[in-house]
């Protein structure tokens, strides 16, 4: 039965609650990525090198541990390396690791621009001024003691508007630094391969080796995923149940391996890649049910008759 329509409701909101709407009861496993959907979730399930996790989890460490030594300021952590070799993913899961002072757990505060607004670098500069001074806004009353535990402030996919604003920035870390929450770790995260974006929001630009000697920042940097660990991680999705039940036709070991090769060590790539191919029994169309081009050929009016012509031997479909 149709539901009906206010007549308050403006135009776009009522379009906007019907794909809402028609999204919600479509939805299922199968519309998630497998990027989202099967994201590693301990340190077992990460692809990355076993001296490049010890490195990032020592450095975080040492960042808590010498800011508790200070009156003010916060730590910053710079993360650097192509796209798709584990950045976001790594950090998430060794902060959800890492234990402060009584072992108190890390709160993770993330910021992921994909908006399309023209002054979205103020939003930025307000939301990390606000967190990295006061902490995370968004408490539970009934865990008591939250106000002193430590967090990490996640920022990555810049604002394009930063690049026009660099000094600002650069002032925005140097507060952080002086200013902020000596619990509040800021974790910078930047790819080095080269796009017209990352190309403006480079690490170079946004925190030169003279802003982070100044500031203290620590850099860890990572190297693209070896084919071996992309096997690793694309043969670890398709041996899950939820992928068995969904009727996914695994694929051969050769087309894995090729997988594995050709994504030039982006992990994000190669997943993307293994859920297109391993829905071998869906078909991306719908054929036309094939017909006998003769019988059906449509008559023509009176007046067009003499612009008829013969159909073709064969279904050109």
């Amino acid at each position: 039965m149709p539901r009906a329509i206010k007549r308050v409701v403006s135009a776009i909101d009522w379009v906007s609650n019907e794909l809402a709407f028609h999204s919600d009861l479509n939805q299922n496993t199968e519309c998630i990525p497998w990027v989202e959907a099967y994201e590693p979730q301990s340190e077992a399930d990460l692809v990355i090198h076993r001296d490049k996790l010890r490195e990032l989890s020592m450095t975080i460490k040492e960042l808590f541990s010498s800011s508790q030594v200070r009156s003010s300021g916060g730590p910053i952590l710079v993360l650097i390396g192509p796209s798709g070799c584990g950045k976001t993913t790594t950090i998430k899961v060794l902060l959800r690791a890492t234990t402060v002072n009584d072992r108190k757990p890390v709160q993770i505060i993330e910021w992921n621009d994909d908006s399309l607004e023209a002054d979205d670098f103020t939003q930025l500069e307000q939301f990390v001024s606000q967190v990295s001074r006061f902490g995370p806004t968004i408490r539970c009353s009934d865990v008591p003691g939250q106000e002193d535990l430590p967090f990490a402030i996640l920022l990555e996919n810049l604002p394009v508007s930063t690049a026009n604003n660099i000094a600002r920035f650069h002032r925005l870390l140097k507060n952080h630094h002086l200013r902020g929450q000596t619990r509040g770790l800021l974790v910078l995260m930047f790819t080095s391969n080269s796009s017209s974006k990352e190309g403006l929001l480079n690490e170079r630009v946004l925190c030169p080796a003279s802003l982070r000697s100044e500031l203290g920042v620590a850099r860890v940097e990572f190297n693209s995923v070896a084919p071996t660990l992309v096997l690793k991680a694309l043969t670890r999705i398709l041996l899950n149940r939820e992928v068995k039940q969904m009727g996914c036709g695994a694929p051969p070991r050769l087309l894995l391996q090729q997988l594995s090769n050709e994504c030039a060590g982006d992990l994000r790539t190669a997943i993307n890649q293994l859920q297109f191919l391993a829905k071998s029994g869906e078909e991306t169309h719908v054929k036309r049910p094939t017909c006998n081009v003769a019988s059906e050929y449509p008559s023509l009016p009176s007046h067009l008759e003499q612009w008829k012509r013969f159909p073709l031997s064969f279904d050109v479909e």
